[in-house]
């Protein structure tokens, strides 16, 4: 899957609306690339999470 996020500073009236849909964008784009983890992929994907003492909740801000 190929993916560009530009970055867009924003600071008019509506800044936290457009800061979080970007935040939300990236979530969700996060979000679907780990979906396609295979389990091995996954399980090293966890581990070294665990070893920088990361949750994926902290990195995504979603609870899995």
């Amino acid at each position: 899957m190929a993916f560009k996020m530009n970055a867009v500073i924003h600071k008019g009236q509506d800044y936290e609306k457009y800061l979080r849909t970007s935040q939300r964008k990236r979530m969700e784009y996060i979000e679907n690339e780990i979906r396609t983890f295979d389990s091995q992929t996954l399980y090293c994907f966890l581990n070294a999470l665990r070893k920088r003492g990361r949750t994926l909740e902290k990195i995504t801000g979603i609870a899995v």
